[in-house]
């Protein structure tokens, strides 16, 4: 045997070297892997509350709609770890609201294995014991004379008797409490031009307006 053909022999075969390239290819993909953090995981995607409300007190039970939930997934409400945290399926999980003050705060949930999600503003706790909010929707009839001396309608929500009507900046005298969603009022003078309706509660601590609502024409 010639030494080129002994040569020849000792030189890896086409196919062996492709082996040991992909052999150094998957060990490079295993070591940027690595120091990615490891595989890419599924990620916890589309979150939706129901309810999306509770109260400050905290026991409510809320079931949280997503994606790629998993056995050791836990939610924490405004900072605050939920309790009784339920697998449905890897759509849902089931869990109870911790307390937390009056407002808006972010859900946090996530899968144990360092995946997670953070959703904004998710769900909002309220206080069952605090009166609820004023609304104001609209006037009738929207137009009175400048003269002042007539008689109005207020229409809205959750309002009381003893109420006390700003017109234009000016209080109104005469407010009947018809019902919950109607005030009546006898509207003060004011010179002509569109002007500003404020409610305010009877202990001065909550109140509503409607800008541009009413408008004053000259007699």
């Amino acid at each position: 045997m010639s030494e080129a053909q002994r040569s020849n022999n000792r030189l890896p075969s086409k196919h062996a070297q492709r082996g040991a390239k992909l052999a150094v290819m998957l060990l490079c993909g295993l070591i940027a892997a690595a120091l990615l953090g490891g595989c890419p995981r599924n990620r916890i995607t589309d979150l939706n509350f129901e309810p999306a409300s509770g109260s400050i007190e905290g026991g409510t039970v809320v079931t949280i709609t997503g994606s790629n939930f998993g056995a050791a997934t836990t939610a924490t409400f405004g900072g605050v770890a939920a309790t009784g945290v339920e697998l449905l399926s890897d759509t849902q999980i089931r869990v109870t609201t911790p307390p937390n003050p009056a407002g808006r705060v972010t859900v946090v949930v996530d899968r144990g294995d360092g995946t997670a999600i953070t959703e904004q503003n998710a769900f909002e706790y309220v206080d069952p014991g605090a009166p609820p909010e004023l609304a104001f929707t609209r006037v009738e009839p929207d137009t009175g004379s400048a003269a002042g001396g007539e008689t109005i309608e207020l229409i809205g929500a959750n309002f009381e008797v003893a109420m006390t009507v700003i017109i234009g900046g000016q209080r109104a005298t005469g407010v009947t409490f018809v019902n919950p969603s109607k005030l009546r009022v006898v509207t003060p003078a004011h010179d002509a031009g569109l002007v500003s309706i404020t409610i305010v509660s009877p202990d001065n601590v909550r109140a509503v307006s409607l800008s541009n609502s009413f408008e004053y024409v000259e007699p």
